[in-house]
């Protein structure tokens, strides 16, 4: 038997039940057009210089990117804001020595994050 949206009031309190979640933070989300997800690019460095990569690494250095207080800035307006998902990107992601702190900091606002290579 799956669940019924009146179930879902039942675990509104358990913080892991992503229904709950949604419907719980979704009215302003929803009423202000608010995305639930967000691709955040933390950088265009990237090791590997592949042939179909739009990635405009010539265009953007390191220098131009967010500091690490700038993006848990960032990270925080969007869980205040509604949204529940945050998907770090860029280039390599795993290039920023601080991608574990900016993981850590989405979970401890309460965002669900996802690591794209």
């Amino acid at each position: 038997m799956s669940p019924t949206p009146s179930d879902a009031g039942v675990a509104a309190g358990d913080p892991h039940d992503g229904l709950a979640v949604l419907e719980g933070r979704g009215s302003t989300a929803q009423a202000f057009g608010i995305p639930l997800a967000v691709l955040a690019e933390l950088t265009h460095r990237c090791p590997l210089q592949c042939p179909y990569c739009s990635n405009p690494v010539e265009l953007d250095r390191g220098g131009s990117e967010l500091s690490t207080e700038e993006w848990k800035k960032v990270l925080t307006e969007l869980a205040q804001i509604g949204v529940l998902q945050i998907h770090f990107s860029g280039g390599e992601p795993t290039a920023r020595k601080d991608l574990v702190e900016l993981v850590q900091h989405a979970s401890d606002v309460g965002l669900y994050s996802n690591l794209i290579p």
